[in-house]
């Protein structure tokens, strides 16, 4: 049986990692924020060098590496005792970033619906991302064309995504009128 799965997808400062670590409060959920996890793995030498330049470029992982990096973020929280694949439901945050880590996704996680965050004004996105870069120290959020690079990524690649949901498996969210804790609660109720 496959452990179950929800997407949150969207460009890079949209609010998707805020809402799911409020959403991680609830026992049922487990957030993967799949880039921060990347990042902790790099720094602790024990993710493959090549990660990295992906990550530091704003370029999408490739497919190949996805599944098995997810599957050693879970097995640390499964030892931790933090996750329960019986009792859990993922909530993959900001990945996949393209169709191919979607299918590679797909094939070893049951994924039911797709919470898709949107901010319209592109100088408050990229406001958002570097405030979240001089807290992070983020390399990828501190150069405009690499923040560019990765919005365009995402939106190029969401419809090749989406195309594999039925549309009431789809909610949008409008993260740029609407406060986290709003959103929270609006998920909440939607996955209940």
């Amino acid at each position: 049986m496959k452990t179950k799965a929800i997407l949150f997808l969207g460009s890079p400062g949209c609010g998707k990692t805020s809402v799911c670590k409020i959403l991680n409060a609830e026992k049922k959920y487990m957030h993967i924020s799949f880039g921060e996890e990347l990042r902790k793995n790099i720094e602790e030498g024990t993710a493959n060098p090549i990660l990295q330049e992906h990550i530091d470029n704003g370029f999408p992982i490739p497919p190949e590496f996805v599944v098995p990096e997810v599957k050693r973020i879970i097995e640390k929280y499964s030892f931790a005792k933090q996750f329960d694949p019986l009792h859990h439901i993922l909530l993959f945050d900001g990945c996949p970033r393209n169709e191919q880590q979607f299918l590679a996704l797909r094939e070893a996680y049951e994924i039911s619906s797709v919470f898709l965050f949107s901010v319209q004004d592109k100088e408050l996105l990229f406001q958002r991302i570097k405030n979240k870069s001089r807290t992070q120290q983020r390399i990828d959020d501190q150069d405009d064309s690499i923040i560019q690079r990765r919005i365009d990524i995402v939106n190029k690649e969401l419809p090749k995504i989406l195309f594999y949901f039925k549309k009431e498996n789809i909610f949008e969210i409008d993260s740029e009128s609407m406060c986290i804790e709003d959103i929270a609660v609006l998920i909440s109720q939607r996955l209940n």
